[in-house]
């Protein structure tokens, strides 16, 4: 019964894939490893069922027992295997950014990463070439993967190239390593929230991790941008250093970030940024004297 169970559970996902209801797997190189050892394991217990056919139900049970045991054993295995091997695209990734003569923002936070790219895009695209991370690719495989692969194709010899790179991170490790491997001059701190809390153990761990976006901007000696109307920014003492050149881009919200920060050398943008009109369509803006449409609806979530 049990096995009838599990082949017409089988017959459901292959009816899910199938009617597009769910997204088709991608073959990794580790998941088709870890898959070819599930199947010789079950080709193995097949084989002693037909030379033992006493022992099927016996051998039935042990693979049900110890199928997983076995799976998880060499997903630990490939898993250091693997790691080793990212390290490694992870230093060529971050020696890429190094040695080429581009300028590299880094936007990071719980939300508004994407749109806050697309929009600073489409700000620099007339004066700069602009090049950013595709969609939502964010994590550092990804993001090394399309420095060592794309990036050096899409630079231009006639405008000052600028790197757009979207950093999100599922634990305190991933996002200090996007911070090497970018090796960003500015840097953008959308807002914090709860949506990956679990993940970084903790609201502290989450904040700092974050956070750690400055380390490379005080050593480039470039600027952060802050969204100081995220309450998570709003209700934590962050400290930053008296040298921090900190720009604020929270829209007619400047006294949060001067009290919150106690920083004189903050810089209020966005007191000139008026809003003309928000469509569902996208936002129209007018920001020193120039008018500007955008496909984003520019409008915070708090």
């Amino acid at each position: 019964s049990l096995v009838f169970l599990l082949q017409v559970e089988s017959l459901y996902v292959f009816y899910k894939i199938f009617s597009l209801k769910v997204y088709f797997p991608k073959f990794t190189k580790r998941m088709l490893i870890l898959t070819g050892i599930s199947i010789i394991t079950i080709l193995v217990a097949r084989i002693q069922m037909w030379l033992h056919p006493i022992y099927t139900y016996l051998i039935l049970l042990k693979l049900l027992v110890f199928l997983p045991i076995i799976v998880l054993f060499w997903n630990a295995v490939t898993g250091i295997v693997f790691d080793i091997a990212k390290e490694k695209i992870f230093k060529k990734a971050e020696n890429k950014i190094k040695s080429l003569n581009i300028k590299t923002i880094a936007i990071t936070g719980s939300y508004g990463k994407s749109s806050t790219k697309e929009f600073l895009a489409k700000l620099l695209e007339n004066d700069f070439n602009v090049i950013k991370t595709p969609k939502n690719i964010n994590t550092e495989i990804w993001v090394s993967n399309f420095i060592l692969n794309k990036l050096e194709k899409l630079l231009s010899t006639k405008k000052k190239n600028i790197f757009i790179a979207e950093a999100g991170a599922y634990s305190k490790w991933e996002i200090s390593r996007m911070w090497k491997i970018l090796n960003h001059q500015d840097g953008f701190l959308t807002g914090l929230g709860n949506q990956h809390l679990w993940l970084f153990g903790s609201q502290e761990n989450l904040i700092q991790a974050k956070f750690e976006i400055w380390e490379k901007v005080l050593e480039n000696n470039w600027q952060l941008y802050l969204n100081t109307s995220s309450t998570q920014i709003n209700n934590n003492q962050i400290k930053i250093q008296d040298e921090a050149k900190i720009i604020d881009f929270t829209w007619k919200l400047p006294s949060i970030a001067e009290k919150l920060l106690a920083n004189k050398q903050i810089q209020t943008y966005p007191d000139k940024l008026e809003i003309l009109e928000i469509t569902p369509k996208g936002t129209k803006f007018k920001l020193d004297n120039e008018e500007f449409t955008t496909n984003i609806i520019w409008i915070w979530v708090l």
